[in-house]
């Protein structure tokens, strides 16, 4: 997932991208979904002002001849961005989500804020990292 300037992605993503596709063996294909316009960090808007900020601000930079695709993500607030990725992908390809946090206020409750994830953005499965 790119960052949310215009043209920019994380390099830590990248690095986690090409960690994870050479453990699984997977062809790694940076920087294959841009961002085509500027928006705001999902985080400092209300949900209205987030779903109008991602609306049509991705893009695949090529033609995806692949039949599934992962998108990595740092964290997930609402699901928008995945939703607009997955918005413009091929019908013949499937698209996989790699994220590595959930975004939810300390007065949440959090087994109810990964029920929702899971019952409206059809997401099959989330595996808690606990600190040791």
């Amino acid at each position: 997932m790119p960052s949310h300037t215009k043209g920019e992605w994380n390099p830590q993503l990248i690095r986690i991208g090409e960690l994870l596709s050479k453990k699984i063996g997977i062809e790694f294909k940076p920087q294959l979904l841009k961002r085509i316009k500027e928006v705001k960090k999902q985080h400092e808007c209300k949900f209205e002002e987030r779903v109008k900020n991602v609306l049509d601000s991705l893009e695949w930079t090529e033609p995806l001849r692949f039949q599934r695709i992962m998108v990595i993500d740092d964290v997930k607030t609402t699901g928008l961005n995945l939703l607009e990725a997955k918005k413009i992908l091929s019908n013949s390809c499937r698209m996989f989500a790699f994220v590595l946090g959930i975004n939810y206020s300390p007065k949440d409750n959090k087994d109810k804020r990964i029920r929702d994830i899971k019952d409206n953005q059809n997401v099959d499965e989330i595996i808690e990292f606990q600190d040791t």
